[in-house]
């Protein structure tokens, strides 16, 4: 590896998953199924289904 450069670590920890049903991600207005959304946590866009590494990724409870 160069000086300078690095290469990303993913903890062992960590898994691949999607903003849908995470309580911080809030979803398109006009097209929420697929539209890219914002999570408010990270503050970053992202696409409901796009994969990617996040280890603050909470879901939504099923219960009242």
């Amino acid at each position: 590896m160069l000086p300078g450069s690095f290469a990303p670590v993913i903890q062992p920890h960590s898994f691949a998953t999607a903003c849908a049903g995470c309580r911080h991600f809030r979803r398109d207005e006009i097209n929420p199924a697929a539209g890219l959304g914002f999570c408010e946590l990270r503050k970053v866009s992202r696409y409901p289904e796009q994969l990617h590494y996040c280890k603050q990724r909470e879901v939504e409870d099923d219960e009242p």
